[in-house]
């Protein structure tokens, strides 16, 4: 068996395994990245041919195949922009998404215009993937409203990256990022609380003082809270420490 057709039939194993695992799964990303280290440029191939399936799950490996390529050997960048620009027009969840999130990690910035009406997408996956794509430090007012709005998405993963990009990721401040930012202090997934009290802090805004006193107070705290209590005092010259008395 010739390097082409045991690298097809190794990506055939690695599809029927990413159909009954989560996208994130660290099996299959290692297993995929392990694929691709072998011949990135044969991987890009085998991507390109992958793209042209009826199937969007072998459309979406193909299109995980040739982004990963192009990550791990940049003379293939310029053969891997345009069929994934291209799939940002396929009707798949899968594909489309994916394609977000390979363009974003090969920083291509071009198609942020082209994602922006995905924020509303019905399919929560590909919303996450817009959420993962847009935070940078230099966001225009439409791309802010986008992210400002993925915060109030009714899917956690959604939220949480959104909340993130508009907290840590970006250094844009205006009321509507403030306001967005003090809605999620009180979210049940803790990690989106923290990184709501971490952005408010970071801009330095009072009305977080008391949902930041009452994460320290906790037996268990993240470490970034203890920064973002550095964030806040810097612009007050007041310092706190948390009452560890017994009760």
């Amino acid at each position: 068996m010739d390097e082409l057709a045991a690298l097809e039939a190794d990506v055939e194993i690695l599809i029927e395994y990413a159909d009954g695992v989560a996208r994130a799964d660290e099996v299959l990303v290692d297993r995929r990245r392990d694929l691709v280290w072998r011949n990135p440029r044969l991987a890009l191939e085998v991507g390109q041919a992958l793209m042209a399936s009826d199937d969007p799950d072998r459309r979406e490996m193909g299109v995980d195949l040739i982004g990963v390529a192009a990550q791990l050997d940049h003379s293939l960048r310029d053969h891997a922009l345009p069929p994934l620009r291209a799939a940002l027009d396929d009707a798949g969840p899968g594909p489309l998404s994916a394609a977000i999130i390979q363009l974003e990690l090969l920083g291509d910035e071009s198609i942020r215009d082209r994602i922006l009406p995905n924020a509303g997408h019905p399919d929560e996956v590909v919303r996450h993937a817009v959420a993962f794509a847009l935070p940078s430090p230099g966001l225009d007012e439409l791309a802010l409203d986008a992210l400002i709005g993925l915060t109030r998405d009714v899917d956690d993963e959604v939220r949480d990256w959104a909340t993130f990009g508009l907290a840590e990721l970006s250094d844009a401040d205006n009321e509507a990022i403030r306001g967005a930012l003090l809605a999620r202090v009180e979210d049940d997934p803790y990690e989106i609380r923290v990184e709501a009290i971490v952005g408010l802090a970071r801009r330095q805004d009072e009305r977080v003082r008391p949902h930041l006193v009452r994460e320290l107070s906790g037996p268990d705290h993240a470490d970034v809270l203890d920064d973002a209590l550095e964030y806040l005092e810097q612009g007050t010259g007041r310092h706190w420490q948390a009452d560890t008395s017994p009760g």
